[in-house]
C-alpha cells in the first residue's frame, strides 16, 4: 500500500510541474458552422449537391412607446437628492392576530367590571348616612 501512495504522489508531482492538473483532457469541439444557401455540400458520392436554406422568420414588431424624458429637477422632486435617506413607511400591526384579538377581549372584559364596581361603590356610598363630624378635643394649655 506504502509504494501505491508513493507511486501516486510522485505521479502528481510530475503532473504538476508539466502544467496541467489531472489527467489529459482533449480540447473541445467547435460548434458547426451553418452553411449557408449559395455554398454547396458534397454527398456520399462526392458529387456537389445543392442546398436549400430555410428562410427564419422575421421577428416580431415591437410595439411603440410613448416616453417623453424628464428633467434632473423633475427627478430629484420625484426622487430626492443622492444619497438621501427615503422613508418608505411601515407595515403597521397585524390586527388580525388571534394573541392580539384575545388581549382585546380581556382588556374589554376589565373595562367592564371597573364600570359596574364604580357604579356597585356609589350606590353603597350613598346608602350609608354620613357621619357627624367629630370636633376635636381642647387640649389644656398648661
Amino acid at each position: 500500500v506504502r509504494d501505491f501512495a508513493q507511486e501516486e504522489r510522485e505521479r502528481e508531482r510530475g503532473s504538476t510541474k508539466r502544467g496541467s492538473s489531472g489527467p489529459q483532457r482533449k480540447p473541445p469541439r467547435a460548434p458547426p458552422q451553418p452553411q449557408l444557401p449559395q455554398q454547396r455540400s458534397m454527398d456520399r458520392t462526392g458529387a456537389a449537391a445543392e442546398t436549400k436554406a430555410t428562410p427564419k422568420p422575421a421577428p416580431p414588431k415591437r410595439a411603440d412607446v410613448d416616453v417623453t424624458p424628464i428633467t434632473v429637477e423633475e427627478y430629484k422632486e420625484k426622487y430626492g437628492e443622492k444619497g438621501e435617506k427615503q422613508d418608505m413607511g411601515r407595515l403597521g400591526p397585524d390586527l388580525d392576530d388571534e394573541s392580539l384579538l384575545m388581549k382585546k377581549a380581556v382588556q374589554e372584559k376589565v373595562k367592564q367590571f371597573s364600570k359596574e364596581l364604580h357604579r356597585i361603590n356609589r350606590q353603597r356610598q350613598e346608602q350609608v348616612k354620613p357621619k357627624p363630624q367629630a370636633k376635636p378635643e381642647p387640649k389644656p394649655n398648661a
